[in-house]
């Protein structure tokens, strides 16, 4: 090859030296970031609107009520969720209609309902669950509910008009 090589045609600009242009680690790890961060805001934006909250602004409160025709609540994270929807919207109390809930929140064998209720006080969020529950023949529920009736930081009631005036004592 000699004179007429690789570094003759460099100079002639028959073969170019290809540049790749490096791009800083730190603005590849930003851009990483940005894409991962978006998509995990975009789920949980979905997530806020799928779960439709109405609050009932009282004289001492910010009550939220969780308003569907579907079952919301059937993981401990579904409750977790609304409790953090709620306090976002500065709500520190929750009405969640009986429908709502995974009937296995009534199977006190299930241990679902304790679950969840336990978030709800290590949270410091009151909650009312509205629904018509003379249907339920089991007597550990029916004595779950009138001792929670009886404490009053979770609610066991028939009305949203009644659980907001529970609610906001």
């Amino acid at each position: 090859m000699g004179e007429g090589g690789i570094g003759k045609k460099r100079k002639q600009g028959i073969l170019k030296k290809k540049r790749y242009r490096l791009i800083p680690l730190f603005l590849w790890i930003k851009v990483i970031m940005k894409l991962f961060y978006d998509t995990i805001e975009t789920v949980h934006l979905q997530r806020i609107s799928a779960m439709n909250l109405k609050i009932h602004k009282t004289k001492n409160h910010n009550i939220a009520e969780l308003v569907s025709d579907t079952v919301e609540i059937s993981t401990v994270q579904d409750a977790l969720d609304v409790m953090a929807n709620a306090d976002y919207l500065g709500a520190r109390s929750i009405i969640v209609h009986e429908k709502n809930l995974n009937p296995d929140f009534f199977d006190l064998k299930t241990r679902f309902a304790g679950d969840i209720l336990q978030k709800f006080v290590n949270y410091q969020v009151r909650l009312a669950v509205i629904g018509d529950f003379s249907k339920y023949t089991s007597k550990s529920l029916k004595d779950f509910i009138r001792e929670s009736n009886r404490t009053g930081r979770i609610l066991f009631l028939t009305s949203v008009d009644e659980a907001i005036l529970r609610l906001d004592a």
